[in-house]
């Protein structure tokens, strides 16, 4: 497999992962879940938001993309007031 090929591979699987997201992440709200659109600005909050969404939210809740989709707006709420 040479560069280009390798180039076409990488840029089709990202390609394929956002539409994945885009379908899963309307489809859950669609079906009442409450988005939420978050930027980490470091890695460190990275780990400290996933390990507070697995304390509070339970696995009510899941990551697409930039967006965080909660089950329960009310955990969306609490998110928002956390790390806001």
């Amino acid at each position: 497999m040479n560069l280009e090929d390798e180039l076409i591979s990488t840029i089709s699987k990202e390609m394929q992962q956002n539409i994945d997201e885009g379908i899963m992440s309307t489809i859950l709200i669609e079906d009442g879940w409450t988005p939420v659109q978050f930027y980490f600005k470091n890695n460190n909050q990275a780990v400290d938001i996933i390990l507070w969404l697995n304390r509070n939210c339970k696995n009510n809740w899941q990551r697409l993309g930039s967006d965080y989709l909660f089950k329960y707006r009310q955990d969306a709420e609490w998110f928002i007031l956390r790390w806001l």
